[in-house]
């Protein structure tokens, strides 16, 4: 759990129904890289200091592991950050909600989403068990991501062609299964998961369980694995930094939302920013 530093403004258990809300990506959305594994972007935190936790609350919606967003946190409340989100939802798969300081698992869910990936990756691996091993030797074992919960792949520091043959071999292997399985990928990581999890269900779930109408939240991301909360099938206000992928930038546009004017985190706060102006009709 983030450190208990003096400066954390106090959980708002305020319903949650009734405020606005705040759904951002991480990488290429909100981080800084000046340390390892990231963390939140000055401008991002200048933001998010600022909100009136009656009225607005933040989550993040990331394929990072919950140890990774912990760490994320831990460093940016040492950079001043001061209003933690309200949930992490981790892994296009899991997700964990505040409780003053601390992250608590939604047992029930994660515990259905486990049995449905280890049953999943089982599968996949028989289905790649050649690729994985021409991989290990040509990539390195280290870029191999074999457990329960995942079947995947670390891209960063590949060759363009590289990542892209690996991306095209999930999408060959994984096509047999039709909707029980889907590719989800971003610039530093493809993996496959069981069909129906992705970041558009977490986010729809969590929406559902506390209440909050999609019209109130705001979908921030910039990559692949962000199509499914940016289509306007779970919330209809989206948007992308400039340098977002361009499949991810046509889909906004084409859902109505907004494309920020900046890159990465400083177009992030732009949008922010806007739909805390013009009100929902942004």
């Amino acid at each position: 759990m983030p450190p208990a530093a003096s400066h954390l403004r106090p959980h708002v258990s305020r319903d949650h129904a009734i405020r606005r809300w705040f759904c951002l990506d991480l990488d290429g959305t909100v981080l800084e890289y000046d340390c390892e594994p990231g963390r939140i972007h000055d401008e991002a935190i200048a933001f998010l200091n600022a909100l009136d936790l009656e009225r607005f609350g933040w989550i993040i919606n990331s394929g990072r592991e919950v140890r990774d967003q912990l760490r994320i946190l831990d460093l940016s409340v040492t950079r001043g950050l001061e209003v933690l989100p309200e949930a992490l939802l981790c892994c296009e798969a899991e997700i964990y909600v505040r409780e003053h300081q601390a992250y608590k698992p939604w047992d029930d869910w994660n515990e259905t989403v486990a049995r449905a990936q280890a049953s999943f990756n089982r599968e996949v691996r028989l289905a790649m068990a050649e690729d994985i091993a021409v991989w290990g030797r040509e990539l390195g074992a280290h870029r191999l991501y074999l457990d329960d919960r995942v079947t995947g792949v670390v891209l960063a520091g590949l060759s363009p062609e590289e990542a892209a043959a690996v991306v095209a071999r999930f999408r060959e292997a994984l096509g047999p299964l039709g909707d029980r399985g889907t590719v989800t990928e971003n610039a530093l990581w493809v993996s496959a998961m069981p069909g129906g999890y992705h970041k558009g269900r977490l986010l729809e779930e969590w929406m559902v369980r506390h209440g909050v109408p999609p019209a109130s939240v705001l979908a921030i991301g910039d990559d692949h694995n962000d199509l499914s909360m940016l289509d306007g099938s779970v919330v209809p206000h989206v948007g992308c930094p400039a340098d977002a992928r361009p499949m991810v930038a046509e889909l906004v546009e084409a859902k109505g939302g907004r494309i920020a004017s900046r890159p990465g985190p400083p177009g992030t706060v732009e949008l922010m920013t806007l739909w805390m102006t013009l009100g929902e009709q942004a």
